[in-house]
């Protein structure tokens, strides 16, 4: 099982073959490993265990609070975490975000960086296309919510994807984005702070 880093500090030796997991008997993933090893972009079949949003993908790179959560999550699994493009493209800029705040500085976001295309190149996580119309859709009906919740574009993209890719878990730490997924009906973790 490749162990995901969760802190700046990661080590840089390379993660073990991907495809160790399918030697090993582990391969149940309704995202079949033929989809993964071929970087076939097909919607996979059957529900992923697992969503994360980009408030939890960002901790398996930046050590914060819930680090640790989430990577439990990510052993606990055997199958390839979801990576819609919305996940893709906030997680960049999130990194660059940590810049501009003086979190991190330019050489370890661009260590980073490496680190997340190696492990997309290594099958880590597996690559998804959203239905475009069928998102429109969702986020017309999500959208409702904001007069309740005050949502924004990012909370209802997200949901309106996860939707699409029937996770079993959805995994977020922003307050809205939490309230809008149970809204839609998802499970949600991990549970809020009292």
């Amino acid at each position: 099982m490749p162990r995901y880093s969760c802190s700046v500090q990661y080590s840089t030796t390379p993660s073990p073959d991907p495809r160790s997991w399918y030697r090993a008997g582990r391969h149940r993933c309704p995202v079949t490993w033929a989809h993964c090893r071929r970087g076939d972009t097909r919607r996979p079949r059957g529900a992923l265990v697992i969503y994360l949003d980009t408030s939890a993908f960002l901790k398996l790179y930046v050590r914060e609070e819930g680090s640790e959560f989430v990577q439990h999550c990510l052993e606990c699994q055997d199958y390839p975490v979801p990576m819609p493009n919305i996940l893709r493209c906030e997680f960049l800029n999130a990194l660059r975000l940590k810049v501009y705040w003086n979190e991190l500085d330019d050489f370890t976001v661009d260590r980073l960086l490496t680190l997340f295309d190696d492990r997309l190149l290594r099958r880590q996580y597996a690559v998804v296309e959203i239905d475009g119309s069928r998102r429109i859709v969702d986020f017309r009906q999500l959208s409702a919510h904001t007069v309740s919740l005050g949502c924004r574009r990012l909370d209802i993209l997200h949901v309106a994807t996860a939707l699409q890719l029937r996770p079993r878990r959805f995994i977020t730490f922003d307050q809205r984005r939490r309230s809008l997924a149970v809204a839609a009906g998802l499970a949600v973790e991990p549970a809020p702070k009292s």
